[in-house]
């Protein structure tokens, strides 16, 4: 869990992401209050082209140089 969390908040911080995390009750024992939990977590990035008009959180904007939070996307690459 730990490391899906790091993972998501990462992923917030780098691209635009709408993220939903769930938690869904597995088994339960109540004479020795034990409880196991599935957890989930989605993270839905936005698709982006070129010439798209971005809007950032103003600080995101701040880390990445002091930009304007209003930003053209001018070239897509694959890493």
């Amino acid at each position: 869990r730990n490391l899906a969390m790091r993972f998501t908040s990462f992923l917030e911080t780098v691209v635009p992401v709408r993220i939903k995390c769930t938690k869904k009750l597995v088994s339960a024992d109540n004479h020795s209050n034990i409880f196991n939990f599935k957890y989930a977590h989605l993270c839905v990035i936005a698709p982006l082209c070129k010439d798209d008009l971005v809007a950032l959180p103003s600080s995101l904007a701040k880390t990445l140089g002091n930009i304007h939070p209003l930003v053209v996307i001018e070239r897509i690459s694959n890493l």
